[in-house]
C-alpha cells in the first residue's frame, strides 16, 4: 500500500471508507493484500485463486471477504457487515447513501441561487465551470430529475432538495 500509488487504507479510517478503498483495488493486487494483511495462509490463498480461475468463486466475492476481514480487524464484525451492506446498496443497487450530508444554503436577500455555485459550495465540483460541464454531460440530478441547463437556479421554497453528482449525493437545506 502506498499513498503515492493511491492504494493505501488508513488504519484510522471509517469502516465504510476502508471497505470502499479495499473494493477498489485490482483483482490481481487483492492477492497481495490477502498475503500481507490477513492470517489466511499460502495454501488458503492458492485455493481461492484456483476457485476464481475455475469460476466457482467470483473475484468480487473474494474481495468482499478480504474487505470484511480487514475492516473487522480494525473495527468489529458489525461495522464490517454494515460497511458491506452500504457498499452493496450504493454501488451494486445504485441506491443513495444512508448518511446523506445536509448542506445549508443561505439565500440572504437573493430570490434564488445558481445550482453551479451550490455544487461548488457543497464540494461536488471544484469550480462553477466544472459544475456546468457536469450538468451538460448529464451527471447532475436534482430531486431525481436530470438537470440539463447549467443556468438552473434553486429557490428557497424548493428546499430541502436532493442533489446527486455521479454517485455523490447531498441534501440541500435552508439555513434557519
Amino acid at each position: 500500500m502506498s499513498k503515492s500509488f493511491g492504494n493505501y487504507v488508513g488504519v484510522t479510517e471509517s469502516p465504510g471508507d476502508m471497505f470502499g478503498k479495499l473494493m477498489s483495488i485490482s483483482d490481481e493486487l487483492m492477492w497481495r493484500y490477502y498475503e500481507l494483511l490477513t492470517d489466511v495462509d499460502g495454501a488458503g490463498i492458492e485455493s481461492m485463486k484456483a476457485r476464481v480461475a475455475a469460476g466457482t468463486l467470483h473475484p468480487k466475492q473474494a474481495k468482499i471477504d478480504l474487505a470484511r476481514r480487514i475492516v473487522t480487524e480494525f473495527h468489529d464484525q458489525a461495522s464490517a457487515d454494515q460497511a458491506a451492506d452500504e457498499f452493496d446498496r450504493v454501488h451494486a443497487r445504485g441506491e443513495l447513501p444512508s448518511d446523506l450530508r445536509d448542506v445549508p444554503v443561505s439565500f440572504g436577500s437573493d430570490p434564488d441561487r445558481a445550482l453551479t455555485r451550490l455544487l461548488v459550495d457543497a464540494g461536488l465540483a471544484p469550480s462553477t465551470s466544472d459544475a456546468s460541464r457536469k450538468i451538460q454531460q448529464g451527471g447532475v440530478r436534482l430531486n431525481g430529475h436530470r438537470v440539463t441547463d447549467p443556468r438552473q437556479r434553486v429557490r428557497p421554497g424548493e428546499l430541502p432538495a436532493l442533489v446527486q453528482v455521479g454517485r455523490n449525493a447531498i441534501r440541500l437545506v435552508t439555513v434557519s
